[in-house]
């Protein structure tokens, strides 16, 4: 490549090239246009005529750049997923690799030692999770981990670990809001089984579905926090047909703009973020255990 072409290159690079295809595509047809109207027709049909034409080609151009934008932004999203898999790596390797954690042979962590790593660990991933929204849905997101308790008969949730210290979303240390009451609208559609899709809920615009009467939330003032929002659990399905699951709690994603998050691929995408989630609390909380034949055999290989 010549050193004319080639800067010729990095100039337009920036650019498009189908948006700059279009436009020049767009320049052409109405310049046609403008010009057999204008030996063909009478002046009020060649103003609508270019109308239409331009109406027309306007509504192109805008698809056009809604489809790259959101390409764009799945492309920046790239580096945070990234970024997640290595916070669970470099924690978990840190804690149980055979090459890192050496030194941690000598004494046994205690279970609040780990907690502790792991709700840290959490944090960032909120962090970065909420960035993959901010990105996608244009507008600030917010991340939270919820993790469920039973207390005597009562099954219910509390805040583990969010993506932000917002002072006005600062909860009373493991506070708990009720699950399988009627109490959490969001908490219980969560749970609920969905054919072909990952089970969620989600709502575009909390305000309207409360004023309808189809949302409930034990939360005070949660209409000045949030209005778009989707939750989905972090959980296994071990028996669907047994209703034998292990749930661990909620992963949710919200914003206070209306329908910026939608009931599709965002749904999938942080359902996917909830099953990754699912792993790293289990490793955490010694719910995996791998019970090798030959030890030595197997931490030597």
């Amino acid at each position: 490549m010549t050193p004319f072409f080639r800067s010729v290159h990095r100039a337009t690079s920036k650019f498009p090239v189908v948006l700059v295809c279009t436009v020049v595509a767009f320049i052409g047809i109405t310049g046609c246009a403008v010009w057999l109207c204008s030996l063909t027709a009478r002046a009020p049909a060649f103003m609508l005529s270019l109308l239409i034409i331009c109406v027309f080609q306007g509504f192109v151009l805008f698809a056009i750049y809604r489809v790259f934008s959101e390409n764009k932004r799945v492309v920046r999203s790239a580096y945070e997923l990234h970024a997640i898999n290595h916070e669970y790596r470099d924690a978990l390797s840190g804690l149980f690799s055979v090459y890192e954690a050496a030194q941690q042979r000598g004494r046994r962590l205690k279970m609040d030692d780990l907690m502790l790593v792991e709700r840290i660990v959490l944090e960032r991933v909120c962090r970065r999770i909420a960035d993959v929204f901010w990105t996608m849905a244009g507008r600030k997101c917010v991340v939270t981990v919820k993790l469920m308790k039973q207390d005597e008969n009562q099954l219910s949730c509390f805040t583990w670990a969010r993506s932000t210290h917002d002072v006005r979303r600062s909860d009373e240390p493991q506070r708990p809001f009720k699950v399988g009451t009627g109490d959490n609208t969001a908490f219980d559609v969560a749970r609920r089984p969905r054919d072909c899709v990952s089970s969620h809920f989600y709502s575009g615009d909390l305000r309207a579905l409360a004023k309808a009467g189809k949302y409930k939330n034990e939360r005070t003032g949660w209409e000045n926090l949030y209005n778009c929002a989707i939750i989905v659990p972090i959980r296994h399905v071990i028996d669907p047909k047994t209703e034998n699951v292990h749930e661990l709690g909620f992963l949710c994603v919200d914003t206070m703009s209306s329908y910026r998050l939608n009931g599709t691929y965002h749904v999938e995408l942080l359902a996917a973020f909830a099953d990754q989630m699912y792993n790293f609390l289990s490793i955490m909380r010694h719910k995996y255990v791998l019970i090798a034949e030959d030890a030595a055999a197997a931490e030597g290989s």
